[in-house]
């Protein structure tokens, strides 16, 4: 295959001139534009020469010498003859080919693969500078520019070393940069150290071997090189420069670095932060990327004998778009059209097609997945894809199955749209089921809870139209099995019972995992027992049934009465205390209502006759019976007097007693008596009141009687004229005497003024004393306001003699 170059070569300058002394150079600036070749070629230093180094084809490729590829600068991109940005032209050494195929337009070559066709490009040819006298010279570098691709190890370029006598390989140069545009080669720098037969040697050469298989293989540019010299290190140390193959990358993207370090360093310790790898020792370091965006300082220290030095170059890592990729509509019939949208980029390519912008239309055969490449502003790149599903626009032909159409009540089913010709909704109809209706493609859990025969419909839907199937009977729902235990049993402790399970075909019983109808138990305690039962259809249902174990013993009678001792005409409740787990109960009451019960208890047993009355009760069980009894005492109502009727003036007080017995007693109503709690009390009423008294005697048994009390309204007043408190019993207290008085004021004075006694009560009387101390006989004055229970009031006044 014929490789063209569109690019001419580059011009670098040496990268250790300023700290070295060159003693030889070479430039090839021979005038030539084109096509001189460089066997030929004779230099300032004299004449180049070519061995033929292994076998070659008919058209092997040519070392030319001139500015078809024009000689740069360390990182400037190649390019032809008097490029716009040089100023004068700069031919070079570089690799082309054969007349015969493109001839010399630069470091292009021609990779073959069709001789016997075309041409034969095979080549195996090393160029071979004049002798150089390296005389005097010792720790010799090697620089010189250059760019390089083609397929290494088949399409390689090497350089070579003779030392008078053999030539051998000095290094292997690696591959150049070629991200320039159009595929040119960015020149590089390089230096090498001679090997220390060249000190002080007469007989050294630089040679350059390039090799092709032709096997059609191998990218442009080959080989070229310009600004070859030979130098002494100066005493120093190195001067650390750094020149990456780009300052601006991607997440993701490697960066090649290049030592462009003067003063020979013999060492290189670089760092690259955040970046794989971190750190490196090699002179140049390729492939090195970053995961994460961000700005980075890569260093580098270059050291030799002399000493270090450090360099620093920023790096900007951007970070890749998120691209985004939609297509409307995402489904389509044959034929149509669907509109591609990409985002999150600022250019858009998209495959199959190679289409580039946003948005863009495709019609697609057939369903396709598209993938879109987004570029942002900074060359940076991600991809998104999304796919166009195209159909024929046909209507839907509805169709599904089940995982299971006949069924027990409570069972789910799962169901599974068969539908053709793409649908794109879906309406189902399940009569009977718990879940009537669903819109899912393939619906899930559909469960029914009632027996039956059961249809189902589905509808299925495109852009096209609807198909509808309906399938009649095709849910059977069968019934759960009449599952029957058996009826509660009882038993003794020990004992065993046969526990008998109907209504299947199948049966379990839990506990003891039984699987047969009839079961043989022994429990030690009261148990109770699940059946599983399973129809012939495999439908399942449960029943239970309880064992009762107790211990097989006669009950012992026990009971008690809410009272034992009431009034005859009340009622008492009646308690079985007994114990051994009874069966039957049978009561007897005396001379009572009822007079007998079989409950275990009976409630309201009334005594109507006073009298002492045994109850008796017996308990019985399956194991014997047991007999206990109570006595009860219905007392006699008692017989209560309250006296006889009396009279009494308004404002006046009489006795009322009750004879009865040793109980309580209690008055009623209360209002104007002072002790309404005992068999005696004084009464005061001031309106004719009848008073009930209620006696209850010491069996709790009650009576009660009524007395009236008559008020009569009498009024009057009466002081007495004279009293003598000498203790014979006879007029020893002076009171204030009347009738229907409800309140007085009674002030009594001696004969010189002073007040001897005051009283506001008609039972509260003088004794003839003051302080304690019996008064002197005499006349004493007194002084009385009487209010009356009518509401009349009076003011009296007269005098009294004290008698002693």
């Amino acid at each position: 295959m014929v490789k063209k170059l569109l690019v001419a070569a580059i011009l670098m300058l040496s990268a250790f001139a300023l700290n070295a002394q060159v003693f030889w150079t070479e430039n090839f600036n021979n005038g030539c534009t084109s096509g001189c070749d460089a066997s030929i070629y004779v230099g300032p230093n004299g004449a180049w020469s070519q061995t033929i180094t292994g076998i070659e084809g008919a058209d092997p490729n040519m070392w030319y010498v001139s500015c078809a590829e024009n000689g740069h600068t360390n990182n400037i991109c190649g390019t032809g003859c008097a490029p716009a940005s040089a100023t004068a032209t700069e031919a070079t050494l570089h690799l082309g080919s054969h007349p015969n195929s493109m001839g010399d337009v630069g470091a292009a070559y021609d990779a073959g693969g069709l001789c016997g066709i075309i041409t034969c490009p095979q080549t195996n040819r090393r160029i071979e500078s004049p002798t150089i006298n390296c005389t005097g010279q010792s720790n010799i570098i090697l620089a010189f520019n250059y760019i390089e691709n083609g397929q290494p190890p088949n399409d390689d370029a090497s350089v070579w070393y003779f030392d008078g006598a053999t030539w051998t390989l000095l290094i292997n140069s690696a591959q150049t940069l070629v991200n320039c545009p159009g595929g040119q080669g960015r020149w590089t720098a390089f230096t090498a150290t001679l090997p220390a037969s060249a000190n002080n040697n007469p007989n050294v050469k630089i040679g350059f071997l390039w090799v092709n298989n032709d096997d059609g293989a191998g990218a442009d540019p080959s080989f070229a090189v310009d600004d070859i010299t030979l130098a002494t290190p100066v005493a120093g140390p190195p001067v650390a420069a750094i020149t990456p193959s780009a300052t601006s990358v991607c997440i993701g993207q490697a960066v090649n670095f290049t030592d462009a370090s003067t003063g020979v360093p013999t060492s290189w310790a670089w760092t690259f932060p955040s970046g794989t790898p971190a750190n490196a020792a090699t002179q140049n370091v390729t492939g090195v990327t970053w995961s994460a965006a961000g700005t980075y300082s890569v260093t580098l220290t270059a050291t030799n004998g002399n000493g270090s030095n450090t360099a620093t170059v920023v790096i900007t890592v951007n970070p890749n778009p998120t691209v985004i990729a939609s297509a409307n509509p995402s489904s389509i019939c044959v034929g149509q059209q669907s509109t591609l949208t990409g985002g999150g980029a600022s250019t858009y390519v998209w495959n199959p097609g190679n289409i580039s912008g946003s948005p863009v239309n495709v019609t697609p055969g057939a369903t396709t997945t598209y993938t879109v490449v987004g570029t942002d502003a900074n060359g940076c790149t991600n991809s998104a894809q999304v796919a166009v599903t195209v159909a024929p626009c046909l209507v839907p032909v509805a169709d599904f199955i089940a995982n299971d159409t006949t069924i027990c009540v409570g069972d789910c089913i799962n169901f599974t749209d068969l539908s053709t010709n793409n649908p794109s909704s879906w309406s189902w109809t399940f009569s009977g089921a718990v879940t009537p209706t669903s819109l899912v493609q393939n619906p899930t859990n559909i469960c029914y809870n009632s027996p039956g025969i059961f249809a189902v419909t589905l509808t299925a839907t495109n852009a096209n139209g609807s198909g509808t199937i309906q399938k009649t009977g095709y849910i059977t729902v069968n019934p759960p099995p009449a599952a029957f235990a058996g009826a509660d049993v009882t038993i003794c402790t020990g004992q065993q019972t046969v526990l008998n399970g109907s209504g299947g075909v199948g049966y379990l019983w839990q506990p003891g995992n039984q699987p047969t109808a009839s079961y043989t138990v022994t429990p030690a305690a009261t148990t109770t027992y699940t059946l599983l039962v399973t129809d012939a259809i495999g439908c399942t249902a449960s029943d239970q049934v309880m064992v009762t174990v107790q211990p097989c013993t006669v009950p012992t009678a026990a009971s008690t009465a809410s009272q034992t001792a009431i009034c005859a005409g009340e009622c008492i409740d009646f308690t079985d205390n007994s114990t051994g787990a009874p069966t039957g109960w049978q009561w007897t009451f005396t001379g009572a209502t009822p007079a007998s019960s079989a409950q275990q208890n009976p409630n309201t047993i009334c005594y109507n006759t006073p009298g002492t009355y045994t109850v008796t009760l017996i308990v019985t069980n399956a194991f014997g019976a047991d007999t206990t009894t109570l006595v009860i005492t219905a007392g006699t109502p008692p017989t209560v007097d309250a006296g006889v009727a009396v009279s009494i003036a308004i404002g006046n007080q009489t006795t009322l007693t009750a004879t009865g017995g040793s109980g309580n007693y209690q008055w009623s109503p209360t209002n104007g008596l002072d002790s309404p709690n005992s068999a005696s009390t004084t009464a005061s009423p001031t309106v004719t009141t009848t008073y009930t008294v209620n006696y209850t005697d010491a069996n709790g048994c009650s009576g009660s009687d009524t007395v009236t009390v008559q008020v009569v309204e009498a009024y009057g007043f009466f002081v007495p004229g004279s009293f003598s408190p000498n203790g014979d019993g006879a007029n020893d207290m002076l009171f204030v005497y009347g009738a229907g008085i409800k309140t007085l004021e009674f002030v009594l004075y001696d004969r010189y003024g002073e007040k001897v006694f005051e009283t506001q009560s008609v039972n509260d009387g003088w004794d003839g004393t003051l302080r304690g101390k019996a008064m002197n006989g005499g006349i004493f004055a007194w002084y009385c306001n009487v209010e009356y229970f009518d509401g009349r009031t009076e003011t009296h006044k007269g005098d009294l003699t004290l008698v002693r």
